[in-house]
């Protein structure tokens, strides 16, 4: 295949049903799913995959590499993430983020490009992932290795559903630049979450959804909105070109995307202040998935780890801020969403 002259960053993807096939074979996303060979998941509130037949192998074979450490490649056990990884590589695609190779290498043009994939820390992550908090020193071990070295982080999992980044990833993305990356293009909230610059270098906390459904996605509006950031390079420098999405296809008409793009990304707060923006969401959405867990319980110490959650510090300092919501900072963000014309 011919080797791609620029790359686009993209978010969470699921091949199945889709609605738009890119032109160009240049993207990197995220794999967010299980490969199945049956209907037949691990314990989760809402495990997600789907069976080969029903995959959009065109739309996969515009990829040129998929990050698999995320919170549901292990969906359907241990035996289907490798063959996963074997279905991925059959295509010609570069699968990156497990601990047999952390690194998706590329020719892009004339350059050498490293793109690392991660996953952050939680209770239930696969010790073949790799994890977020070993980043740093693979990045400073790899100076001068490659011409770029990205990192397309899965994490969020507090701010999930909200445009507001944490101040913690947004500190971490700071450090991967000063050690040595090029940038960063994160995903798993499901949602943008603005761009900044950092020793003129991009941030992307969360690109969105590129092709992607997921029950908790239809009851939050702003998850219809998806990013692709297209990275061309001119020398040592970096060249980045937003390409908006709603509902899967390309934005025709962008000036509202930009607008409410831009707002987003203008905005600054502390730790209080990012959870009194989301701490609402959060909660909802948290109690939102232990219900559903709850429900259908099949694991006898699930409502022992609901009261576990319910008292930990973190969350009931959410539900305090939470009742000191930043109202017009969430209004102002509405309105700029709702003049979004698809």
């Amino acid at each position: 295949m011919p080797q791609p002259s620029s790359l686009t960053f993209v978010g969470d993807i699921l091949p199945l049903w889709i609605p738009y096939v890119p032109p160009e074979r240049s993207l990197v996303g995220n794999f967010d799913g299980a490969l199945l060979d049956r209907h037949q998941f691990f314990h989760k509130a809402y495990p997600i995959g789907g069976q080969l037949k029903n995959m959009d192998i065109a739309f996969l074979t515009k990829f040129i590499a998929l990050n698999l450490a995320n919170n549901h490649s292990f969906d359907a056990g241990k035996d289907m993430f490798k063959r996963s990884v074997e279905m991925i590589r059959s295509l010609g695609i570069v699968p990156y983020g497990f601990m047999e190779n952390p690194v998706a290498e590329l020719k892009i043009g004339r350059n050498s490009v490293g793109i690392i994939g991660c996953l952050e820390r939680s209770f239930s992550r696969p010790s073949h992932l790799f994890k977020e908090e070993e980043v740093l020193d693979l990045i400073r071990s790899l100076k001068g290795r490659y011409d770029f070295l990205f990192v397309t982080p899965h994490w969020g999992k507090t701010s999930e559903f909200t445009p507001f980044a944490s101040p913690v990833n947004l500190r971490l993305a700071q450090q991967w630049i000063d050690a040595g990356a090029s940038g960063v293009f994160g995903h798993r909230p499901h949602v943008l979450q603005g761009f900044s610059l950092y020793q003129e270098r991009p941030i992307y906390p969360s690109l969105g959804n590129f092709s992607f459904s997921h029950p908790q996605c239809d009851l939050f509006p702003i998850t219809r909105l998806g990013l692709g950031v297209e990275v061309s390079f001119k020398g040592k420098a970096l060249q980045c070109r937003d390409r908006y999405f709603f509902d899967r296809k390309p934005l025709k008409n962008t000036l509202g995307a930009e607008n409410y793009f831009n707002e987003l990304s203008g905005l600054h707060y502390s730790t209080f202040g990012w959870m009194r923006l989301m701490g609402k969401t959060y909660i909802r959405k948290s109690f939102g998935s232990w219900k559903f867990r709850l429900w259908n319980a099949r694991n006898v110490l699930d409502p022992i780890k609901f009261l576990v959650w319910l008292f930990l510090p973190s969350t009931l300092l959410m539900l305090l801020m939470s009742l000191f919501e930043k109202t017009r900072v969430l209004y102002v963000l509405e309105r700029r969403f709702q003049k979004i014309n698809p």
